[in-house]
């Protein structure tokens, strides 16, 4: 089940569509909503038949429950992702491996799998900004791409990146995003007068 899950991530990261609207300044719009239906259609038939039982419809339609949705409400460890940003964690998970045993190879190996996707993602992300003229997104998801984030810009668009990850990709619901001010303000702190300039260039 779980290599399945991580090829179905996989396949997500490098198929989903990527639209760019206007009024986003730090992320994108990403639609994989179709590829992880039909995935998960496929999975439920061979791994959890008891979802597709008849007897569970009626309630279903009814909103009595939505079980796919609404389970496992998960709380993201976001001081570990905000330090060590998308690749600082890909590296976190390659250290692990490397002294892992032989019986937790394949889990690992199905980590890296899915974070050497995450890192290709951002950078097909940043070609779409790119293109569509977002050059600040664009230079983010490149630099997150191969380091973990500097700037205050860059910690807020790992954190949306993030959330974009895990509920859009991965399927688990994300209810929180952690304490914001002590998470950001190193990063304000260390920009702020960065911040302050590009404020005044803009007439803010």
């Amino acid at each position: 089940v779980f290599e399945a899950d991580c090829e179905r991530i996989v396949s997500q990261l490098e198929n989903c569509v990527i639209t760019v609207p206007e009024e986003n300044r730090f992320f994108l719009q990403v639609d994989c909503e179709q590829i992880s239906r039909n995935v998960l259609s496929k999975r439920a038939k061979n791994f959890s038949t008891d979802l597709l039982s008849p007897e569970l419809l009626a309630g279903q339609e009814a909103f009595a429950y939505t079980g796919d949705r609404d389970f496992g409400h998960t709380c993201a460890g976001w001081e570990s992702i905000v330090k060590l940003g998308f690749f600082g964690l890909r590296q976190w998970v390659a250290d692990y491996a490397a002294n892992a045993p032989a019986e937790k190879q394949a889990f690992y190996d199905g980590l890296l799998r899915v974070w050497d996707g995450v890192l290709s993602f951002l950078r097909r992300a940043a070609e779409v900004a790119r293109e569509c003229g977002k050059k600040e997104m664009a230079e983010g998801l490149l630099h997150l791409a191969e380091r973990p984030p500097e700037t205050l810009y860059e910690a807020m668009q790992t954190i949306l990146v993030y959330y974009c990850l895990q509920m859009a990709f991965d399927g688990t619901v994300l209810r929180t995003l952690g304490r914001l001010d002590s998470l950001l303000y190193p990063f304000y702190e260390k920009d702020k007068d960065n911040m302050i300039g590009i404020l005044r260039e803009r007439d803010f």
